[in-house]
């Protein structure tokens, strides 16, 4: 049950200062359109921000980011060693980055109609 709480209050707390710092800024929004996040989709899955609900994506984002970190701080808590959390933590967020990103590039890339080359159908 204690993990259970801790994944919870950093899941929470890193999706509210997300939600605070980006989401409901709009000057924000504008700048995640040209920050790396948002180049990777771009170039990885020709996501184009005309194309899909920028306010949406930046959200699923958030939400992911505040998962793979909650995950992570829950994986390398089971560990006293400060060496072994930092490796640990390493192994498990490159990982959970690449896949979890990979599944939001792919349900937006599906959602705008968009084929391996890049093109509209």
């Amino acid at each position: 049950m204690e993990k259970l709480s801790l994944f919870l209050m950093t899941f929470l707390f890193i999706y509210l200062i997300y939600l605070f710092a980006v989401i409901i800024n709009k000057k924000k929004i504008e700048k995640f359109k040209e920050g790396s996040q948002f180049i990777y989709f771009k170039n990885i899955y020709k996501l184009n921000p005309e194309s899909i609900n920028m306010k949406k994506f930046i959200n699923d984002i958030g939400l992911a980011n505040s998962f793979i970190i909650s995950l992570t701080v829950i994986i390398i808590d089971y560990t006293d060693k400060l060496i072994i959390k930092m490796v640990a933590g390493f192994l498990i967020l490159i990982p959970l980055i690449i896949g979890i990103y990979h599944i939001i590039g792919k349900k937006y890339q599906k959602k705008a109609n968009i084929t391996k080359e890049g093109k509209h159908v």
